[in-house]
């Protein structure tokens, strides 16, 4: 059972779609590890313990409900 050429278009611009939504959320990814660095530097995250950092983004996160 071979695949028509209509069928063969759809899979190409299926497959350019989910290429195109991996950039994205590459750059997305990377936009938010930039904006978290800078907010880790402002109130000096570093300085945290790893589970006291780690209760507090999770805090932060169920706020916004990003988790």
């Amino acid at each position: 059972m071979a695949l028509t050429t209509a069928e063969l278009k759809k899979m190409e611009k299926i497959e350019q779609l989910i290429a195109e939504k991996k950039k994205e959320v590459k750059i997305l990814k990377e936009k938010g590890a930039h904006d978290f660095a800078i907010y880790a530097m402002k109130y000096e995250l570093w300085k945290l313990d790893k589970v006291t950092a780690e209760k507090e983004l999770k805090a932060i996160s169920e706020r916004h409900k990003t988790v």
